[in-house]
């Protein structure tokens, strides 16, 4: 019967030269260098992302903290499908506008209407660019967005983007409750004619009489 030889364990020297998921995967049997040293590769990612979602800087620490305690509890999940620089953000970019709807969505804090908010999308590395289309796409979509009327442009990064209620939208743009619901459905409505026209939905059959003006 053939012996089953253990997996050789990195020694200290090597373990910085273990891939991201690698390192997860030490984490989550136990090593804590594995989880420290994940974490100081990825430092300025992490801190460019608070930056570019116009986070408050007394705020950081505090979305640090309960973004890395996520991180440490959901570090068993990575599938490894992605990235887990693109995994690490995604966590921290939640845990941030969770922070904000909790703590009254201050507009000092982070003002989604601010057109600048769309051009930083644009340079946010796409993490899944290692496959072929996908930055075109996205490309494609923030140009969408802002062609947008500015009231439905507005609506739809709030709502779609930002995740806010119908109610806080209404409250940050100073219309009504049924101005937001009719804006947001105008707003996808178009955006999905137009990345129709681009190739990236399915073409979908209109009855007659159907207006696309917004």
């Amino acid at each position: 019967m053939t012996a089953v030889l253990p997996v050789p364990t990195p020694t200290d020297h090597r373990i910085t030269e273990l891939t991201d998921a690698q390192l997860l995967q030490r984490h989550c049997d136990g090593c804590r260098r594995a989880y420290r040293i994940l974490l100081t590769r990825h430092e300025r990612l992490l801190s460019w992302t608070l930056h570019h979602l116009r986070i408050a800087p007394e705020h950081h620490a505090d979305i640090l903290q309960e973004a890395l305690l996520k991180v440490h509890r959901q570090a068993a999940s990575f599938r490894g499908t992605g990235s887990a620089a693109a995994w690490l953000r995604t966590i921290l970019t939640n845990t941030a506008l969770s922070h904000l709807r909790d703590s009254g969505r201050r507009k000092e804090d982070v003002d989604p209407t601010d057109d600048g908010i769309l051009d930083r999308l644009r340079r946010l590395p796409d993490p899944r660019a290692a496959e072929p289309g996908h930055s075109v796409e996205r490309l494609i979509l923030v140009d969408a967005v802002r062609a947008l009327r500015p009231g439905l442009r507005d609506t739809v990064v709030l709502a779609d983007l930002h995740g806010l209620s119908m109610e806080d939208v209404s409250a940050r743009t100073g219309v009504p409750v049924g101005t937001v619901k009719s804006r947001l459905s105008r707003a996808r409505r178009q955006l999905r004619d137009d990345l129709a026209d681009a190739g990236l939905l399915p073409t979908v059959v209109r009855p007659r009489g159907y207006d696309r003006t917004p």
